[in-house]
């Protein structure tokens, strides 16, 4: 038979605006299919309150942290206590010994499975609906880090942290996802688009993310041929094509297959790629539980919901987190071939940094007239009217811009003129009215524009603190 879902309903003891659902997995020992009072099948719940377990009045903050080496955010921890007057929490993770959640026919709790946590919240003339999932959309979901748990015997007050499981995306193999967690769904071995990789790299760690939840903003350009003629190849492409030629695209239009890209850097987990495709299309990844963007350094900063900050701020400071960058080296990776582009000078004693791309590589091959040309290996293909798929071959980092490039001179030219610039070292921290602000939205506060970074929900002042840079 199918292993039950326990779900402990934990809310404060008046006025429960929050309720938190800790998911235990169990084995199944009985022959009767079990229906919860909520309608789902194979699951069971019960209520903390019966039990004394309940969410205290002071609920830590839940913090969205941005991490500048991986431009990634990381994904929101809580840490967070739990009333337990009568040591059930307790006796179930630190004793194994039988609790009241010890129901009928189903074994205690697997703590060897993800105890799954969601916390939902609602308005204060709402009231929640069963069942939870179809009729509310969590504020903040994760699973409980084991090693985060401790109690305390004369307080009663059991804490740990809650946090989506990053490390699954560290682990998991592009190969075999499956390897990780179970439940994933496997990357296809074919060219997908853009919104499609990431969800498929994305969903190992963050379950609770639809594609459709995945939001790309990214200003590139990128021109692309089915067989260009790269034998007059200099280091201006626009000398290459003849006049009409280019055909242009947008990041939507991409499609690459990640085992290309993995082959060329040397790298299979999850983490790592998303951290590759950052750096090779300068861009950030803001990721929360059930929402995802992927946009462009000069684009993600800009949203098309501002929020109002004027009316609502009731604090605001400012600092500087700046260090200069003195070079950089861009290298673009294929089998045969290392083409790189450095800006600056190199040197181990100076602060800079050395990265490789897998983009776009040229290889030589000889005719038979003993004349050599160039062919084009690429990872980016984009798709022309008959469904073909074409190489991607150079890109402009907006439609404004009026030449192509080299990925390699693009993303060193961007990267080296943004790290040294004194404005992107500087660091705004917001305090705000309600918990509704999140990642899609920027900042207009005394006719400026500032741009999230980093969240800090504080649920029980009802406030926000942002950490933001300036548009």
């Amino acid at each position: 038979m199918p292993n039950l879902t326990l779900k402990l309903n934990i809310t404060t003891i008046v006025n429960p605006r929050y309720l938190l659902q800790l998911q235990f997995t169990r084995y199944f020992s009985g022959f009767i299919t079990s229906i919860d009072f909520d309608g789902t099948l194979y699951s069971y719940t019960i209520w903390g309150k019966d039990y004394d377990i309940y969410l205290p009045a002071e609920i830590d903050k839940i913090d969205f942290n941005y991490n500048f080496d991986d431009k990634l955010i990381i994904p929101g921890i809580w840490n967070l206590s739990i009333f337990d007057n009568n040591s059930v929490l307790d006796e179930l993770f630190f004793e194994n010994n039988p609790t009241p959640l010890d129901v009928g026919q189903y074994y205690a709790p697997d703590l060897s499975n993800p105890v799954k946590a969601l916390l939902y919240k609602i308005g204060d003339h709402e009231r929640f609906e069963f069942p939870l999932d179809v009729n509310h959309t969590p504020f903040f979901s994760g699973y409980v880090y084991m090693k985060s748990l401790g109690f305390d015997d004369f307080t009663k007050m059991f804490s740990l942290s809650v946090q989506p499981d990053i490390e699954l995306l560290k682990k998991a193999d592009i190969h075999n996802l499956k390897a990780a967690r179970a439940d994933a769904e496997e990357i296809p071995d074919q060219h997908l688009s853009f919104r499609d990789n990431l969800y498929y790299l994305l969903q190992v760690a963050f379950p609770e993310l639809k594609r459709e939840n995945i939001t790309i903003e990214h200003e590139f350009v990128f021109c692309a041929h089915s067989n260009p003629d790269l034998s007059h190849f200099s280091s201006n492409p626009n000398t290459i094509f003849a006049a009409g030629s280019i055909s242009e695209y947008s990041i939507h239009e991409l499609y690459f297959n990640v085992r290309d890209i993995s082959n060329r850097l040397g790298i299979n987990s999850c983490h790592e790629i998303l951290k590759a495709l950052c750096f090779s299309y300068f861009a950030t990844l803001t990721v929360t539980h059930n929402k995802a963007t992927f946009a462009s350094i000069n684009k993600s900063f800009r949203t098309d919901k501002t929020f109002n900050a004027n009316r609502s701020v009731f604090s605001f400071t400012k600092e500087v987190s700046f260090e200069r960058l003195e070079w950089i080296r861009v290298t673009e990776v294929s089998a045969n071939s290392h083409l790189s582009h450095t800006i600056g000078t190199q040197s181990e004693l100076t602060n800079g940094f050395d990265k490789n791309i897998a983009l776009v590589t040229i290889m030589n091959f000889a005719v038979s007239q003993g004349v050599t040309k160039y062919i084009l290996s690429s990872p980016l293909k984009v798709k022309d009217g008959q469904n073909n798929l074409l190489h991607v071959i150079f890109a402009k980092e907006s439609t404004t811009a009026t030449d192509y490039k080299t990925f390699r001179k693009l993303l060193a030219t961007l990267w080296y003129n943004y790290l040294n610039k004194y404005s992107s070292g500087k660091i705004y921290h917001f305090q705000v009215d309600s918990v509704d602000f999140d990642f899609t939205q920027s900042i207009g506060y005394h006719d400026r524009l500032y741009s999230p970074v980093g969240i800090h929900y504080d649920i029980v002042d009802n406030s926000t603190t942002i950490d933001a840079v300036r548009n």
